[in-house]
Formats: structure tokens, sequence, C-alpha cells
């Protein structure tokens, strides 16, 4: 099976499992009013907000659909020395659940070491949704945000990436860190001529 089929079928997987993890709906952070009550079992509404962070090289929006291709999709570095500074990449947010009106939203992705919490990187963006757009619990909105080459790693380890809207924590996702071993070459000697 393809890399692709892969990343297909875990986001069909994500879209279709009910995530009762999050004891409030997108309502709490848009500036309606806050519900931390946990949602019945029975509900058919998903609780879900963030269906997925997804990391890649680059992230390219078609102009006629607005569909979005991801470049390069990675879950780990692997780095030959410590400082690493990255390359430019992306951070793909897939979220649901929007409480009917929602009009904007500020969302901030971060990456931060795992023990000490300490942020190494970060993108905000303000998403401001048009009258039209209808939006409600069942849509689904992928909003890719651009980090800068140039974030700089201190050291091997797990990191987290944490998204945050209107400054609640909605979801993390684990990165590890590696030190790879330098690739080994075989030497390129002429053949020998018996």
């Amino acid at each position: 099976m393809y890399q692709f089929d892969l990343c297909i079928l875990a986001r069909m997987k994500c879209l279709a499992t009910a995530c009762r993890r999050h004891p409030f709906t997108l309502a709490s952070v848009s500036g309606v009013e806050i519900d931390y009550s946990p949602m019945e079992e029975t509900s058919d509404v998903d609780p879900k907000i963030i269906c997925a962070i997804l990391l890649s090289d680059s992230a390219i929006r078609e102009m006629g659909t607005g569909k979005i291709t991801l470049v390069g999709m990675f879950g780990n570095w692997n780095c030959l020395s410590f400082p690493f500074q990255t390359p430019a990449f992306w951070i793909t947010v897939s979220l649901a659940n929007f409480p009917p009106g929602t009009k904007a939203i500020t969302i901030v992705a971060r990456i931060e070491q795992k023990q000490s919490g300490l942020v190494i990187g970060n993108v905000a963006a303000q998403i401001g949704f048009p009258d039209n757009a209808q939006l409600d619990r069942n849509s689904i909105v992928d909003l890719p945000l651009p980090l800068p080459m140039g974030i700089q790693i201190p050291q091997p380890g797990a990191y987290r990436v944490v998204v945050l809207a209107n400054d609640l924590m909605l979801d993390q996702r684990y990165v590890q860190v590696n030190l790879a071993k330098p690739p080994t070459i075989a030497p390129q000697f002429p053949p020998t001529q018996p």
C-alpha cells in the first residue's frame, strides 16, 4: 500500500471514530456560552474538535476547488547533528464541530519540548469565515499553517505540536527527533582486472 493510501485510511478512521476525550465543544472557544459537562454517550454530535494534525514539507491549495495537497508528509525528524535547524514546513489542522454562526477563530500551532514545555516555534492565524459559509457541527475545515525555516531544535527527543483556538488548547501530537547515523558510502574504485 502506498504512503498516501495509509494517510487517507488514517484520516477516514479519524473522521469515523467518535472521540469522547474533549468535554467541551468549539462553542467554548468561540465566545459562545461554555458548557463543560461531558456529552452523553448517546449523543449524535461528535465532540471531536481536531480530526488531524499533519506535518508536511509543503501544502498546495488548488485554485478552483480549494482542495489541499500535502507534499512530503512526515512524523519525525532524523538529524545528523544538533542543534538542528528545520527547513520550512507546514502544520495542517483539520477542525470540526463548529457551532452554528461561527464567524472567526484564532488558531495557534506551536512546537514544544515534551519534557520542559519550552516553545521553540509557533505560527498563528486569524481565520474568518464569510457570511454565506454554512458551517455546522458536521463541517470540516482544513487549515494549512506555514512555519518558517530555521526553527532550532536543541537536542534529540520527544517534541509536541500543540494546537490552540482562541487561547484554549484543543489537541496535540508528538514528533520524535532522532540522531541519525551518517550515510555510509561505499568507495568508488574502478573494478579490478583479472
